[in-house]
């Protein structure tokens, strides 16, 4: 817990370096790259014991290394083998990632050093995320830091890698850039295929801003009624497709009831400000969008926990929605809430850290 309480210290002392040069460029660069590399030292000195898949992933390093490379790009676009058990039960994963652990490994052999890198490729990616899309990169680091994002880089390593790729194309599709966006997009599949929920997010930066107000309401319509069908249809499923019975149950995918909770509460009527207010700047309709995409995808984790995970790259965009709306609300309210959020927020970081996979121990303490 003490290594979390330092970090988040830490960051909140950065922070005031924009604040004291009125947040220029320079300075937004200079406290994204010390945030960003205290977050890539906390994940990359854990041991393998901190954090749910950690042993898994460094599992999956070691006998990557085994693989042949001519495997490999014969399933470039699919699943290759990486492990085969006595009793005939082979195991299998992405190909493009598998080949990513075979490149790391022509450096080192030390699955730690792997752990290491590949957190620094994905805190990067997400600096370059915020750094490239707002100017409130204080505020987005802290919501990056506690709303249960970072702490995810400690569980799902690989899906996170992908998101943080994926992300890089919201920038291009805006610029209407669609050779550059569609191969991000397509090497966030490959190394994810849950990362194919992000073409969704072409439509909305697509649309014509005359047709947002009316699409937006049939995509609230539905967001409530997926949730609700999917509840509802639970027994079904499961009778039909009793293998998928895990992802039905209790684990540590499934949203904590409470502070997260709130947060839901606070972000959804941030949303219908933002859609009564008619979109008040450029960016309101597609980050409103994307998080009512996110929300939905969370009550739906309330009943078939695979939802919850692969809300996050829609999640991911609370780092741009938070801070675009807390700035169109009036200044008497501002500050108020906004410091609101923050303090929930960090109320969630700290019930996250205190989760027993978190348990923090250095790699040169566990040996």
């Amino acid at each position: 817990m003490t290594v979390y309480i330092i970090l988040a210290l830490l960051i909140a002392l950065f922070s005031l370096y924009p604040y004291s040069k009125h947040n220029s460029i320079r300075s937004r660069k200079v406290f994204l790259f010390l945030s960003f590399s205290a977050m890539v030292l906390v994940l990359g000195l854990r041991a393998s014991s901190v954090g749910e898949d950690t042993s898994m992933y460094m599992g999956i390093f070691n006998k990557a290394q085994l693989v042949n490379w001519k495997d490999i790009l014969a399933n470039i676009c699919g699943r290759t083998v990486f492990y085969t058990y006595s009793y005939g039960y082979q195991d299998t994963i992405e190909s493009l990632y598998l080949g990513l652990c075979k490149i790391i490994g022509l450096f080192t052999e030390n699955p730690q050093v792997f752990l290491f890198m590949i957190a620094a490729i994905t805190c990067a990616l997400y600096a370059k995320f915020i750094f490239e899309n707002t100017e409130h990169v204080v505020y987005a680091t802290w919501i990056f830091l506690c709303e249960a994002i970072y702490m995810f880089a400690f569980n799902c390593i690989r899906q996170l890698l992908a998101i943080s790729i994926a992300l890089q194309a919201y920038k291009y599709l805006k610029k209407k850039q669609y050779i550059n966006s569609a191969a991000i997009l397509v090497l966030a599949f490959l190394i994810h295929n849950t990362s194919v929920i992000c073409l969704l997010i072409i439509p909305i930066i697509l649309l014509p801003k005359k047709y947002e107000k009316r699409f937006f309401k049939y995509m609230l319509i539905g967001s409530i009624v997926l949730p609700i069908s999917i509840s509802a249809s639970s027994g079904i499923i499961l009778r039909f497709l009793p293998r998928y019975a895990g992802y039905f149950s209790t684990n540590y995918w499934t949203n904590s009831i409470g502070g997260s909770s709130i947060l839901w509460v606070i972000e959804l009527c941030l949303v219908f400000y933002s859609y009564n207010t008619r979109f008040p700047t450029k960016d309101s309709f597609k980050l409103s969008s994307f998080i009512v995409i996110y929300l939905s995808l969370e009550l739906m984790g309330l009943s078939i926990t695979m939802f919850s995970r692969v809300a996050y790259f829609y999640r991911s965009f609370l780092l741009l929605f938070l801070p675009d709306a807390v700035t169109v609300i009036k200044p008497k309210y501002r500050l108020i809430i906004k410091m609101g959020i923050i303090l929930l927020l960090l109320f969630v970081y700290i019930a996250n850290a205190k989760s027993p996979a978190r348990n923090y121990i250095f790699f040169f303490d566990a040996i």
